[in-house]
């Protein structure tokens, strides 16, 4: 029994000890394995090393590529640029002409009309332009005023000395300058006033715009009615505006009131005989009314104190008088009080100009005149040649229209080339090459565990 026990124990023995061997084997095969993995590990952490490496190289070609294509896109701006200040510069030159070019034909215009001689066309001319830098209005403008005076028949010096205070009629009245100096200048042939008194035409015109409910234009629609008339009769200028802006309030304005009060002012110089016996009825005596010897405030007074009527009125004045003599009748303390005003408004006009150009929009308004006065040096200075530079001008205005396709491309096609070329060296070699350094290790360290597992 003994010796089986003992050969089973060294059968047990044997059978452990070839387990261990086995198990042995076994583990030496595993670190094997394991070694053999972490070397392949170590391997592919190269590999992805070299891929990023490989990926940063990639890198600085395209930084450098991009730099140079960078270039080029700034070189072709630079040339865009230098183009377009070329058109800039070309632009101011030929705006320059153009305001040049204006004035020059406005002139031209007033010598045509004037017949001025040499000398007097360039003192025009210089006060025009001094006008156009000094004020609010440009010197084309200046040169259209002097056009309507010139019209008008009146000389260059008249003209010239007449135009600064046109000038403020037409601020105060808001008026353009050729507009303004046409107004006055009618009244004032209307009424045979001189030159010299063009200061005092301009305040009237301006007070009693002032005062009453019309406006210059109005004014002077109504005086051309009138003016003749009244001025026959030797009544003033100041006193038919006191007439007229009483109308006005009355809500008979420009040619009506110039009509109704013609027709007042003719039927009482020429009465009818129907219009004799309807005054000698209201207990008036021709001698009361007769506008030669009466100022025109005291011959409403007279009518509105017999009492009366629009019957009456229609008799004496007519359908176009009578309405206007009813209404300057009502109207009769705003008559008297215009006629005392108008009789002393020196310095009216320049003073509401002054008023009115003390704004920002007046500020604004003289820098445009300033401007434009400085537009016209310059196309005076480049007139004697002018087409010779508008020649040039235009020929390398066409050699640039020509090459800006060309120029366009080149900037577009580099535009294109530099997002091509970083979405392919950034987008798909970087992609790429780390996509494949990540599955490289990741399949390493799968391949190293499975094998310590095993």
């Amino acid at each position: 029994m003994t010796e089986v026990a003992a050969l089973g124990l060294r059968v047990d023995g044997t059978d452990n000890i070839d387990r261990a061997s086995s198990s042995l084997d076994r583990f030496t095969k595993s670190s094997k394995s394991a070694d053999q993995a972490s070397g392949g590990l170590s391997t592919e952490s190269r590999n992805a090393s070299k891929a990023l490496a490989d990926v940063a190289r990639e890198g600085d070609k395209s930084s450098a590529s991009v730099s140079r294509l960078a270039g080029a896109a700034k070189a072709a701006g630079g040339v865009l640029a230098a183009a377009f200040s070329v058109a800039a510069i070309s632009g101011g030159i030929k705006a320059s002409l153009r305001t040049f070019a204006d004035f020059e034909a406005q002139m031209a215009r007033v010598s045509a009309v004037s017949r001025a001689s040499a000398d007097d066309f360039e003192r025009l001319t210089a006060t025009a332009r001094k006008l156009g830098a000094e004020t609010e209005f440009s010197a084309s403008q200046a040169g259209a005023g002097l056009e309507f005076l010139a019209r008008a028949g009146w000389s260059a010096s008249d003209s010239i000395a007449a135009i600064p205070a046109i000038l403020d009629l037409a601020t105060a009245a808001s008026l353009d300058l050729g507009s303004a100096a046409d107004v006055a200048s009618n009244i004032m042939s209307a009424y045979g006033i001189a030159a010299e008194d063009a200061a005092n035409v301009s305040d009237i015109l301006a007070a009693a715009t002032a005062r009453a409910n019309t406006d210059v234009r109005q004014l002077g629609d109504a005086m051309s009615y009138v003016g003749p008339v009244a001025a026959s009769l030797k009544i003033s200028m100041s006193d038919s505006a006191a007439a007229i802006g009483a109308l006005s309030d009355a809500g008979i304005q420009g040619s009506a009131a110039g009509t109704g009060l013609r027709r007042v002012l003719s039927s009482l110089a020429n009465p009818t005989k129907s219009a004799q016996e309807q005054l000698a009825a209201l207990g008036v005596s021709l001698e009361d009314v007769n506008p030669q010897t009466n100022e025109l405030a005291d011959i409403i007074d007279t009518l509105a104190a017999s009492g009366m009527d629009a019957a009456q009125a229609l008799t004496v004045f007519g359908d176009q008088g009578g309405p206007a003599i009813l209404a300057l009748v009502e109207q009769r303390f705003k008559v008297r009080e215009l006629s005392e005003d108008l009789k002393d408004v020196g310095g009216e006009a320049a003073q509401m100009a002054g008023i009115i150009r003390d704004t920002l929009e007046g500020d604004l308004q003289g820098l445009s005149s300033a401007f434009a006065d400085v537009q016209i040096s310059i196309g005076e200075a480049f007139s004697g040649n002018a087409r010779s530079l508008v020649q040039s001008l235009t020929g390398a205005l066409r050699a640039f229209g020509e090459n800006i396709e060309t120029i366009a491309n080149t900037v577009v096609l580099a535009t294109k080339l530099v997002a091509a070329y970083v979405a392919a060296v950034y987008t798909i070699p970087t992609a790429k090459a780390l996509a494949s350094a990540a599955t490289t290790a990741y399949t390493g360290v799968l391949r190293m565990f499975s094998t310590q597992v095993a």
